[in-house]
């Protein structure tokens, strides 16, 4: 609520002094957002164990998930994991959930199949969110994921990415980043442009993140360079100084506030 009532000051003030003090404002809030999601993207990876990830549906719960971040955290595990995936936080004895899924699966009907088991929910086919009394999240988890490995295929649970075009990182610079975003807010009707560049070099890559699936490392071509994130995969690094083929799309430095490359997928440069 601080994030809507700080803009909406910003958009009526007139006074220019205001609009420079809201706008910082607004930016710190922003941050602080994307430290906490980074935070409990982390926390709900290491909440996993290596059966539940390797489940047909993910379900993370916890006390430290913050109501107002659920739905990212749901989304990025749908990002990483290429599974439905529901994240909830517990509060008052009250699990409040939001719901994220993959093309092949109606998340919405999973629960009204289960429609016992919750207070209040209510969705779409690929987003939904309910609320449940903590005590029954056992039973919650255990129905749901017999539900989805009754309806999902191995090859549904295969990611696949669409990609926009091929685009060489040399020519990648802020100003198109910069042109590119305003062509959202991205979502399911107007997803994130995807592409493809190949034979990039990794540079400075290390392994990151809780669960340590994570990667991070500097991209050249050419005399161009870019930090870049790569969430869940680790196991697919490149040896640092070799040159990779990417899908990558741009997304925001969650300390930084700057731009930064998001890799989706790598291999060895053919």
């Amino acid at each position: 609520m601080a994030h809507a009532g700080a803009a909406l000051d910003l958009l009526m003030t007139d006074d220019e002094d205001e609009a420079q003090r809201l706008a910082g404002e607004l930016d710190r809030l922003n941050r602080e957002r994307r430290e906490d999601t980074v935070a409990a993207l982390e926390l709900a990876e290491g909440l996993l164990t290596s059966e539940q990830r390797a489940a047909p549906l993910l379900v993370v719960a916890s006390e430290e998930i913050s109501s107002g971040i659920v739905g990212l955290v749901a989304g990025r595990l749908v990002g990483v994991h290429h599974r439905p995936a529901i994240a909830i936080q517990i509060a008052d004895g009250e699990g409040r959930a939001s719901c994220r899924s993959i093309d092949a699966f109606d998340i919405t009907a999973l629960l009204r199949r289960h429609d016992d088991l919750f207070l209040r929910y209510g969705g779409h086919r690929a987003a939904a969110g309910f609320s449940i009394e903590a005590s029954r999240l056992p039973e919650l988890r255990e129905r749901l994921v017999a539900d989805a490995a009754e309806r999902l295929t191995p090859d549904e649970l295969t990611p696949t990415i669409e990609i926009e075009a091929e685009l060489p990182l040399a020519e990648v610079n802020g100003e198109l980043l910069r042109r590119l975003l305003q062509l959202g807010p991205h979502g399911i009707g107007n997803p994130t442009p995807r592409f493809l560049a190949r034979a990039v070099q990794i540079l400075n890559s290390r392994v990151v993140g809780q669960d340590e699936s994570h990667l991070q490392f500097t991209l050249k071509a050419g005399r161009v360079t870019w930090r870049a994130i790569a969430f869940g995969l680790a196991e697919h690094a490149v040896p640092d100084g070799d040159a990779a083929d990417i899908v990558y799309t741009f997304t925001r430095d969650n300390f930084r506030g700057t731009l930064q490359l998001e890799v989706l997928d790598l291999r060895a440069a053919a």
